[in-house]
């Protein structure tokens, strides 16, 4: 399928209204949106997502450790995340994310920005 056709699209964040924009901003998509990093890693298991948006860090289990047990159980997912961070680099989120050729958008990221990268996207 053609670039631009409705993906599916995990959006993993614990600010609700970060969630909320996004699903707005993405509503052209089937859009799920959750608060945890242990329920976003359930579902990735459960469910195949064309394009996954991960806060870098979150309480309990952050973005980088969803991303490393995520790409354990199945390395597809690898080039499917774009982080999202306030950029407040810890020396580990520095080194994960030169580590990583993931996509990073700087908050407050302008949701043009969100909506080019997902309809850039081809569904899997």
């Amino acid at each position: 399928p053609p670039a631009g056709s409705r993906v599916d699209i995990l959006v993993i964040d614990d600010e609700k209204l970060i969630g909320r924009a996004m699903k707005r901003a993405l509503s052209r998509h089937q859009v799920t949106v959750m608060t945890d990093g242990e329920e976003a890693l359930r579902a990735l298991a459960e469910r195949q997502f064309d394009l996954i948006f991960c806060d870098l860090m979150m309480p309990g289990l952050s973005g980088m450790d969803v991303y490393r047990q995520a790409v354990t159980q199945n390395a597809s997912l690898k080039s499917r995340f774009v982080f999202m961070t306030g950029g407040a680099f810890t020396p580990g989120a520095r080194a994960f994310m030169d580590e990583t050729s993931s996509l990073v958008l700087e908050k407050p990221f302008n949701l043009k920005q969100v909506r080019a990268i997902a309809d850039g996207v081809a569904p899997v």
